[in-house]
Order: structure tokens, then C-alpha cells, then sequence
């Protein structure tokens, strides 16, 4: 499946039947990393720790900010015309609550002739929703 629309969503059908949405991470969503990351056990905290949930405050607002104008599909496509080292691609899971559950994304590292990108990924699943066929 390929990620071009700003209108990306999917749900999936939990092992215990619960169905969650996977879509692009939204402006609104910042608010609830924190807290979706605040939640997560301390074993799971030390295998998942992006740099949006560590270091100084300063270096945080800065990976916030990449994060901000990466929800923007327009604005995710001037950066990686201009500077693709500063466009993440979030995409999150929230329940029927609308609470936050996983977060993934991939930082884009560097280009290559013909339009083509790389970049490193990261995943985490709150710990309330792991083993329910959600991360695999």
C-alpha cells in the first residue's frame, strides 16, 4: 500500500474483535503523544525513545516541529524538495475512544536519484494493546 494520500486511514480488526483506525498523524494528535507516551510501562519506554520524548526541552520543540509540518501533505512535499532530513511520516492507531495507542513513523534520512527516499522507522504499541495482532 502505498502512503500518497493525506486522507490515509485503514481499520483493523483486533484478535478480540475490537477495531481500531491506523491513519496519518494529525495536528490535534500532538497533544496526545504525550500522554499515549506517559503511559507506557518503563520497560517499554526504554526499548521506544524518540527524540520527540527525550533530550531538552529545545531539542523536543524541534522534533515536534518536524512532526507538525509532516501532518501537512503539502508542506511534506516542499521538505522533501527543500530539506528532506526534516519530514517524519506518522502515522498512528486510536481505539474507538479516540485515544492514541501505537505510533509509527519513519524519518526520512537522505534521497536518491529518481525521487526515491530513505530513512529509519519506529514503532510503539501501548502496553495495554500488545500481543492483539496490532503491531504485526
Amino acid at each position: 500500500m502505498r502512503l500518497r494520500s493525506s486522507i490515509f486511514w485503514r481499520k483493523v480488526k483486533l484478535k478480540d474483535g475490537e477495531i481500531v483506525l491506523i491513519r496519518f498523524l494529525q495536528l490535534n494528535d500532538l497533544l496526545y503523544l504525550d500522554e499515549m507516551y506517559a503511559s507506557l510501562l518503563e520497560q517499554t519506554r526504554l526499548l521506544f525513545h524518540p527524540p520527540i520524548f527525550r533530550g531538552n526541552l529545545f531539542v523536543r520543540l524541534i522534533e515536534k516541529f518536524k512532526f507538525i509540518m509532516s501532518c501537512s501533505l503539502t508542506l511534506r512535499k516542499v521538505l522533501l524538495k527543500i530539506f528532506p532530513r526534516a519530514v517524519v511520516i506518522p502515522i498512528v492507531a486510536v481505539n474507538k475512544n479516540s485515544q492514541i495507542i501505537a505510533l509509527s513513523y519513519i524519518k526520512i534520512l537522505n534521497w536518491l536519484p529518481h525521487s526515491t527516499y530513505f530513512g529509519v522507522g519506529s514503532s510503539v504499541v501501548t502496553d495495554k494493546y500488545q500481543n492483539r495482532s496490532l503491531g504485526y
